[in-house]
């Protein structure tokens, strides 16, 4: 299928030397009239509108990828090319008020400067009645866009510095600098400003996408409705709903910038996530399930979990990607950084260098539940067990792992998002380059294959473990250790799907006290899919079986299944900030195996990687200092 889409048309808006002017900030009258002369400049402007929002798939700038805990990528800087540097010192403790690591507030540093592109969205509202002959109803389409483009500018920036200052139009170049120099808006305002604009524009976008080979990544009804529903979310979650910390955080007039816990709230998210789940089913969006009726369970299960996030496609289950065209939304990097060296590569001649930007932590890797459904502490059948203990797989595990050699406790009898998210040591890899049930075998002893470095010594594995479910099964690394090359299969990187919607609505309905009692109705349908059966007949042969029955039990469940259906996603990152969990673990170290051992009983042992230093003010981004300076309305997140 051709995937020539806005958000990546926007490739040619930004890449075309004919049209680089739309990179300005256009101030200049001819400019804008150019701009804005007919039906193509017009929208050429509109797709720079969509370019302006941050790629947050990108290895290099994205925090919530390379910056997550639930990875780890090695200490020596040294290394300081590495393409995730940016979001990885901010996971190492980096981060700083003078120059700001991925500032989205001010750009710079890796950031996108978001009110840049509020700014923007602005001036083509403002422009494209102007135009002459343009379609009534495709004009309204466009100023939708634009104020979903606005509205979710607003959430990157709420989920990242809190509530900021609300710009509601586009001033003028010689508007009096105190009439621009804004102090922050409450929480409250900013969610009620960026969920209005949504509500505007999502009656005047299309259901969905029907010219798929253009338009696919431009702004739906499900899109916006999802957009909402998120943004009703972050703000009823604890970092901005009823947290101490931040109860005195006030503007320079004193005016509180969050207001009391309110359970309302999670009743508004559980409502918008409802409306945004209807339109997402009236749009035919359902959970993705890999269909044949000739492959093996084990097969079907990875094409179906991996298939779920990396298939070339736009699935049913997508209701928000990034497409890729051109250099937009180009996961090869991804890919890379999670790929397993099959062939003891050492130099890659097509196709990019590697880098072990996914190596999965322990931390990560015990949050996936046992064969049963359960997690690794609740389920009867591993009371007492001893995870790093050796033995040969059984017949059952075999389709999972190397059925001739010895694994651990750990990596045995555990549920099939396990075995299609995580690359450890002696899984199966189907794919890169094999067909049908035949499948690589995971080597990841130092010396072999999967751990050989070649001239780049310190790019071997970190932590024993890679992110397959980053990988298209089709992506491969072929070839002789002096001369290989990486074919990758790009993907529409998964912004939104419907699994992280019902697990939304779910969160929100269970803190909101279920009024509807569907909360485990939504958790189930993505248990189910992934092959597990419900949460109450599972955890009824617990260690702990009224965990389910109340409040407290199913928010850790709904916690705990998002971190495993939207492991490696983005998800994790920010989800653990608006829970406020990150700070409870300042005493605890990410751990990963022995991966410079090339015995078992050596590689199967638990080595510290790092240890967590985050405190209450790394739950908020800090102001660029400069910006701070040229604007003294501002005040500073707490801590900073």
């Amino acid at each position: 299928m051709k995937h020539i889409q806005i958000f990546l048309l926007v490739a040619l808006a930004l890449c075309s030397s004919a049209c680089n002017y739309l990179d300005v900030i256009p101030d200049n009258v001819s400019t804008i009239d150019h701009a804005f002369a007919d039906e193509q400049t017009a929208q050429r402007y509109l797709f720079t509108c969509y370019a302006g929002l941050p790629e947050e798939y990108n290895t290099n700038i994205d925090p919530a990828m390379t910056g997550s805990n639930e990875f780890w990528q090695g200490t020596p800087y040294s290394w300081i090319d590495a393409p995730f540097k940016t979001p990885f010192r901010i996971k190492d403790g980096y981060q700083n008020s003078n120059n700001p690591y991925v500032d989205n507030y001010s750009g710079g540093n890796g950031g996108t400067p978001l009110f840049k592109t509020i700014r923007k969205c602005y001036v083509f509202q403002k422009n494209v009645e102007n135009v002459l002959g343009l379609n009534p109803t495709l004009k309204e389409r466009w100023i939708a866009e634009s104020k979903v483009i606005i509205a979710y500018s607003y959430f990157c920036l709420l989920r990242q510095y809190g509530p900021v200052p609300i710009i509601d139009k586009e001033y003028p170049i010689d508007a009096d600098p105190e009439e621009i120099r804004k102090p922050r808006n409450s929480m409250d305002e900013c969610v009620a400003f960026a969920s209005g604009l949504l509500d505007e524009a999502a009656p005047k976008l299309p259901l969905y996408i029907s010219n798929r080979a253009e338009e696919l990544g431009r702004f739906t009804q499900p899109i916006a409705r999802t957009i909402k529903a998120k943004m009703l979310l972050l703000a009823a979650s604890p970092l901005f709903n009823g947290n101490q910390y931040l109860a005195d955080w006030t503007n320079n007039d004193g005016k509180k910038l969050l207001s009391p816990y309110s359970e309302e709230k999670w009743e508004l998210a559980r409502l918008a996530a409802k409306e945004a789940i209807e339109v997402s089913h009236e749009a035919g969006v359902k959970l993705y399930v890999y269909e044949s009726s000739s492959m093996s369970k084990a097969r079907l299960e990875d094409l179906t979990i991996r298939g779920g996030i990396t298939s070339r496609d736009w699935i049913d289950e997508l209701i928000w990607g990034a497409v890729p065209s051109g250099s937009t939304n180009n996961t090869n990097q991804i890919q890379l950084g999670a790929i397993v060296n099959f062939n003891g590569v050492s130099l890659v001649t097509s196709g990019g260098a590697l880098f072990p930007s996914y190596d999965v932590t322990l931390n990560t890797a015990e949050k996936f539940y046992t064969s049963n459904g359960l997690p690794i502490d609740e389920d009867p059948a591993w009371a007492g067990k001893n995870v790093t203990s050796l033995r040969m797989p059984t017949e059952e595990e075999a389709p999972y792992v190397d059925p001739s050699s010895m694994n651990c406790e750990f990596n045995l009898s555990r549920e099939p998002r396990y075995y299609s998210s995580i690359a450890f040591n002696r899984a199966k890899w189907y794919g890169n380059g094999q067909q049908g049930e035949n499948f690589h075998i995971v080597r990841f002893y130092m010396g072999e294959p999967a751990n050989t470095t070649g001239s780049l010594s310190e790019w071997g594995t970190k932590t024993g473990m890679r992110a397959k479910k980053l990988v298209n099964p089709e992506t491969s690394l072929t070839g002789t250790p002096s001369s290989a090359v990486f074919t990758p299969i790009r993907y529409p990187f998964p912004r939104i799907r419907l699994a992280d919607l019902y697990l939304m609505y779910a969160e929100a309905a269970n803190e909101a006290g279920n009024p509807e009692g569907d909360a485990i109705q939504y958790i189930d349908e993505v248990r189910n899919r992934a092959g597990l059966k419900g949460i109450v007949e599972t955890w009824s042969k617990s260690l702990n079986p009224s965990k389910p029955g109340s409040k407290e039990g199913l928010r850790e469940i709904i916690r705990q299944e998002r971190d495993i259906e939207l492991a490696f996603e983005g998800h994790s990152f920010w989800d653990s900030r608006r829970w406020m969990t990150l700070h409870a673990q300042s005493n605890k170290v990410l751990y990963g195996w022995n991966s410079n051992a090339d015995t078992p009983e050596e590689f199967y042992v638990e080595e510290v990687k790092k240890v967590l230093t985050f405190t209450y003010k790394d739950y908020l981004w800090p102001i660029n200092v400069n910006t701070m300076i040229k604007n003294p309305h501002l005040v500073q997140a707490k801590g900073w």
